[in-house]
């Protein structure tokens, strides 16, 4: 059975290279969901939108409300969340695990705190994490970006 990807971050930089790479590989994915906090993806005449067959939800994702996430990704059955905003990646990880998804980001992001203090942090719940695979802070140059495509 082919997964169910979810983009987070859909209409920007990045999100838009990956778009233009996976139309190629689309046939490897059921349901492609994208999200973002607007709508610029859906106005980009670059993008092949028939092909990539996806949904769009516009929503902001909020740390404090991270239910409203987990609901999402059990209403639209996701397999795998590729995260490539810059919002707080522990809630993201922690609701993505306790779904049961798999989660892959650029960077782990938090304005209030440090890059070790995030780290630590992950350390410190990774032992609690249920099924799902993680790969964090895998990076954003090109040669990542056509993995994750892959």
């Amino acid at each position: 059975m082919k997964p169910n990807l979810m983009i987070l971050g859909a209409s920007g930089g990045l999100a838009n290279a990956v778009l233009h790479s996976l139309v190629h590989h689309r046939h490897l994915f059921n349901k492609l969901i994208l999200l973002d906090k607007n709508k610029r993806l859906l106005a980009n005449p670059y993008l092949d939108h028939t092909n990539l067959d996806y949904t769009f939800i516009h929503k902001e994702l909020k740390s404090g409300r991270m239910d409203e996430y987990g609901d999402l990704l059990k209403k639209h059955g996701i397999d795998i969340v590729l995260d490539l905003t810059d919002a707080k990646s522990i809630p993201l990880i922690k609701a993505s695990d306790e779904a049961g998804v798999d989660y892959i980001n650029t960077s782990i992001n938090d304005n209030d705190k440090t890059s070790p203090e995030l780290i630590s942090e992950i350390f410190s719940i990774r032992n609690r994490w249920k099924s799902a695979r993680n790969i964090l802070c895998s990076g954003m140059n090109p040669g990542n970006v056509n993995m994750w495509v892959r």
